[in-house]
């Protein structure tokens, strides 16, 4: 054994004899002053910087409280409030699955999403966007519209406004 390491173990066996001799309470170490735990929380508060679930909804995931729904289409949801984006990313990662998370300048982008206990397994594209006040986001629907059963190839060209081949149908042309 080195001179230098039987000195570190020397050193580490002192400060564990002093500390297991020492007599003073923890309240005579702060002077009188007790220190209160944390309070435990409880399910009608919530902990500091969380955000709570609201009624709207972007392709069934609840949207927090905080934010305001600006427009909703098909495949697009677009809500924007006064919250953190870091808080707001904390929110999102509770209530969906996502392999990884993308961050670019100012935005961070969650690719696929996939809600949590979502039956339909719906894939989503959620977008923070820190707009410095506001925090922005944006919610895709990666999924295409549900698959009718039953249709041959012809009707399903038919349906997109094709010829059976895929070739434009200019009489369905609007």
């Amino acid at each position: 054994m080195t001179p230098l390491v039987r000195g570190g173990a020397l050193f580490t066996l002192v400060l564990c004899a002093l500390g297991c001799g020492r007599s003073e309470s923890a309240s005579s170490q702060t002077g009188g002053l007790e220190t209160a735990a944390p309070a435990p929380t409880t399910p009608d508060r919530l902990p500091p910087g969380e955000l709570l679930e609201g009624e709207e909804r972007a392709f069934g995931l609840p949207l927090p409280r905080d934010l305001k729904l600006e427009s909703a289409t098909k495949r697009t949801v677009h809500a924007r409030g006064r919250v953190k984006p870091e808080t707001l990313a904390n929110y999102l990662r509770a209530r969906v699955l996502v392999q990884h998370v993308e961050m670019a300048n100012r935005k961070l982008i969650f690719p696929k999403a996939q809600l949590r206990g979502d039956p339909n397994r719906t894939i989503l594209r959620l977008e923070v966007i820190d707009e410095g006040l506001t925090t922005h986001l944006i919610v895709r629907n990666l999924m295409g519209p549900p698959l009718v059963e039953g249709l041959t190839d012809s009707q399903r060209w038919e349906q997109a406004g094709r010829k059976p081949g895929g070739a434009l149908d200019p009489h369905r042309l609007e």
